[in-house]
C-alpha cells in the first residue's frame, strides 16, 4: 500500500487536527466552524479539510460528525494537492 503524501499534515497526534467520524472510520481533519456577520446578519460556515485518501468513497450528502455534531457533507472540494476541502451544513 502506497503512504498518504500528505499523511503527516493530517497527524491526529500532532494537536491540530479534531477527530471526524464519516462512513464508520475516524478521520483526522482541520476543522473550521467560521461564523461570520454581514451588515448584522450572521451565518456559520463550517467546513472541514482532510486528505483525499481519508475521503476515498465518501460522497457528498454523506454525515460526518465533529465533536459530537452531525454534519452534512454539502460539497466536497479536492485541490488537486491530495487535500479535499469538504463543506458542510448542520444535518
Amino acid at each position: 500500500m502506497e503512504r498518504d503524501p500528505v499523511a503527516d499534515f493530517f497527524d491526529p497526534l500532532d494537536g491540530l487536527t479534531t477527530p471526524a467520524r464519516v462512513d464508520g472510520r475516524t478521520i483526522p481533519v482541520l476543522f473550521d466552524a467560521a461564523y461570520t456577520d454581514v451588515l448584522g446578519v450572521g451565518s456559520a460556515s463550517p467546513a472541514a479539510t482532510c486528505s483525499d485518501a481519508s475521503l476515498e468513497g465518501v460522497r457528498a450528502g454523506a454525515l460526518m460528525t465533529i465533536k459530537g455534531v452531525d454534519y452534512r457533507i454539502d460539497m466536497l472540494e479536492p485541490d488537486g494537492t491530495g487535500v479535499t476541502l469538504a463543506r458542510l451544513s448542520r444535518a
